[in-house]
């Protein structure tokens, strides 16, 4: 064992230049999953920015915020909204909106107290899970009605690329509000829903 570098061991020396490698791997790691979190961000703010911007929602800008995209999807989803029947039943979206919002904190602030905070913590993970899938599965109607939106809505859900290669596709596309409510009017700033009012 010698000594060298300011009086260390070659151990010390060695298990410093260990550490500061794994540390050099470690920030490589952050800087890589950043960078694809900006570009998955950029990549999804794009088109879902445009499609609020063509159908008139009011603060589409909120499709660049990490929240607030997911009140831009619901308010392009139609009118109303649904989840299990008319168990869970909205007649304004924005609600259901609220209703996310409330169990995307709440359900992680419950998880905090022992036991039962972990199941009621469960639970509402488990319903977030399917108001997050109802959103993407209303919004998928409007722009592109069709049977095969059941499955793949829930793809959709599990692996974000394909609802990225989804918003991408049904960009500039407009949305057939017609199978929620019969008398909404493409880009009408005066009715209710997700042309206007309250969203």
């Amino acid at each position: 064992m010698t000594t060298d570098f300011n009086g260390l061991t070659d151990d010390q020396v060695a298990g410093l230049a260990a550490g500061g490698g794994l540390m050099a791997i470690l920030a490589a790691y952050f800087l890589v999953v950043l960078v694809i979190g900006i570009v998955v961000w950029i990549l999804t703010s794009i088109p879902l920015f445009t499609m609020a911007k063509n159908a008139g929602v009011t603060n589409a800008w909120l499709a660049w915020i990490p929240i607030g995209n997911m009140y831009v999807l619901n308010a392009l989803g139609g009118d109303e909204f649904s989840l299990w029947g008319d168990k869970i039943h909205f007649n304004e979206r924005i609600n259901a909106f609220w209703v996310f919002l409330a169990l995307s904190f709440g359900g992680g602030l419950l998880g905090a107290i022992p036991v039962i905070g972990a199941l009621v913590a469960l639970a509402a993970s488990v319903l977030l899970i399917c108001i997050q899938w109802r959103m993407i599965f209303d919004w998928m109607n409007a722009y592109n009605p069709g049977k095969e939106n059941m499955g793949l809505s829930i793809v959709a859900l599990i692996i974000n690329i394909v609802f990225i290669v989804l918003l991408w596709m049904y960009k500039n596309r407009t949305p057939s509000y017609a199978t929620y409510n019969t008398t909404a009017t493409y880009n009408d700033p005066n009715q209710n829903g997700p042309m206007g009012g309250q969203f």
